[in-house]
């Protein structure tokens, strides 16, 4: 009988119950509005990254498109090259530059210079080492081809700077042999560009497009078409006016070959400050992977926060209501769980157990029996049947019998050690499996389990004395059914030599 002090605990436990169940509702529903946000956020970075994606895409079929006007046309026809250039560049506001690095044997070099001195006489050969220094002429005679900025659009005073330049650095070595086997577009990483300092000082604000211009179908370069686009100008206009700078930070990364010294292409200015969460996506191009993070500092709104409010409020008068119903269907729900998994203990004992002697039964005893044989461990196997066991049933009936059977199992069991295992596999047959390893020592214990049933008769209204045959031997890695085969055929020999006897296979005749 429940105390004054259990009737008034349960209503307050039920009651904090529901409390804390209101607390996670209502923070699932905080989730849920979360989520919902972040949902349409992600709807937003899927389209700003698309329309990244298109924009930078659109400036590479653009500059492909001169890289393919250089394809279809012979030399004679490439002073068609700046109405091309200026056509194509209409549409983009963040391609600055267009320049042609025709591809020149260093045999030919003197007249490929002479000829773009006939427009250009201020035109001279340079090149920029690895270490950004400015060198006038060919660096090294070794290397030929080389790939000379012969023309640009829009010729502007900056973008003839460029004019005479040809590189000799390992990006474009790599981003030649890049596009040469992708016969794509490579992009690079960011740069500062040659309109705007030989020596490499001012902070890179660009990027380059790599676009191949071969002969005919073969991989052989005319040369290369490389497109100059001005970061700023471009993530400035494209994304800054895109979102709503109030509520979210972007930040682009260039993930590619040669951005580990500066792999920020743009970052909003307040990238970093107090956020609410982040997301990702990324941007593939043939050679790199543009890395875009998005910072939102949204917050729920005042009537997520209203409407939150009244839920609590529901939920602590629905608490109250319903507690003592609630605890009580609580209570009747762990009644049955316990009755279920003390059924199902018992289902489970029932499937490995003999219920008359309580022994493992045949299923657990193949289960076990094969595990040992496949992995080859150490151990013995002793069979026992029990002597005269239908002459028992025949004079005293089943009932004793079967008495007989439980009488005899728990008399093994009390001799063996906790590794040992018990098994009736069928009727009065009986297995032992053991860790005892030797022939003698399995012999001792075989016959201190005859001795244990011999010397203790089974007591019904009298003694009943009852004995029986064991056979076994030590497993030396047979296999199983040979083996099994041998243990019942020393069981066969205690049994033709008189029962209540043990005949273990290796042992001598005297151990016998």
């Amino acid at each position: 009988m429940l105390s004054k002090a259990d009737l008034g605990l349960r209503p307050t436990v039920v009651f904090a119950i529901f409390m804390v169940i209101t607390f996670i509702g209502v923070a699932t529903i905080w989730q849920i509005q979360r989520g919902n946000s972040i949902k349409l956020d992600e709807v937003a970075v899927e389209r700003w990254t698309r329309l990244l994606q298109s924009q930078v895409y659109s400036d590479i079929d653009s500059i492909s498109s001169v890289a393919n006007f250089f394809h279809a046309t012979d030399k004679h026809d490439w002073y068609h090259f700046a109405d091309f250039s200026k056509e194509m560049m209409k549409g983009s506001a963040s391609l600055i530059a267009v320049q042609w690095m025709e591809k020149v044997e260093l045999e030919n070099l003197d007249a490929h210079l002479a000829e773009i001195q006939q427009a250009r006489p201020f035109v001279k050969l340079y090149t920029a080492t690895e270490n950004d220094i400015v060198f006038k002429g060919v660096v090294d005679k070794s290397i030929s081809p080389i790939y000379v900025a012969t023309d640009v659009y829009p010729p502007t005073k900056e973008n003839l700077r460029v004019l005479g330049f040809y590189s000799v650095k390992e990006r474009f070595i790599r981003v030649k042999n890049s596009i040469i086997s992708d016969r794509a577009a490579n992009i690079s990483d960011k740069v500062t560009l040659l309109q705007d300092d030989l020596h490499n000082v001012k902070p890179a604000d660009g990027f380059l497009v790599y676009s191949p211009a071969f002969y005919g179908e073969s991989d052989v370069l005319k040369g290369v078409v490389i497109g100059v686009v001005r970061a700023s100008v471009y993530f400035d206009s494209l994304i800054g006016n895109s979102m709503n700078s109030n509520a979210v930070a972007v930040r682009i990364k260039d993930m590619g070959y040669s951005s580990d010294d500066d792999p920020v292409l743009y970052q909003s200015g307040k990238w970093g400050n107090k956020h609410s969460y982040q997301l990702s996506s990324s941007i593939r191009f043939p050679n790199r992977t543009w890395s875009l993070e998005f910072q939102f500092s949204r917050q729920v709104s005042n009537s997520d926060r209203i409407s939150l409010f009244f839920i609590a409020l529901s939920g602590i008068v629905i608490s109250i209501l319903v507690s003592r119903i609630v605890y009580k269907t609580s209570q009747q729900n762990e009644i049955l769980e316990i009755e279920l998994e003390k059924r199902t203990k018992e289902l489970n004992y029932l499937v490995t157990h003999d219920p008359n002697t309580n022994a493992l039964n045949r299923r657990a005893f193949n289960e076990v029996y094969k595990q040992l044989i496949e992995a080859k461990l150490p151990f013995s196997l002793i069979t026992f049947d029990v002597d005269n066991f239908k002459t028992i049933n025949d004079l005293y009936g089943h009932p004793i019998g079967d008495a007989a059977l439980a009488h005899i199992a728990n008399q093994v069991s009390i001799s063996l050690s906790e590794q040992d295992k018990l098994f009736r596999v069928g009727g009065d047959e009986f297995y032992v499996i053991t860790s005892v390893s030797t022939v003698s020592e399995l012999f001792t214990f075989a016959d201190l389990l005859r001795t244990s049933v011999c010397d203790n008769p089974l007591k019904v209204e009298g003694d009943i004395h009852v004995s029986i045959s064991l056979g076994g031997a030590v497993y030396k890695g047979e296999e199983m059914e040979p083996f099994a085969q041998k243990v019942d055929l020393e069981l066969y020999k205690s049994k033709k030599f008189g029962r209540n006897r043990v005949s273990i296979l290796g042992a001598n005749d005297e151990m016998s």
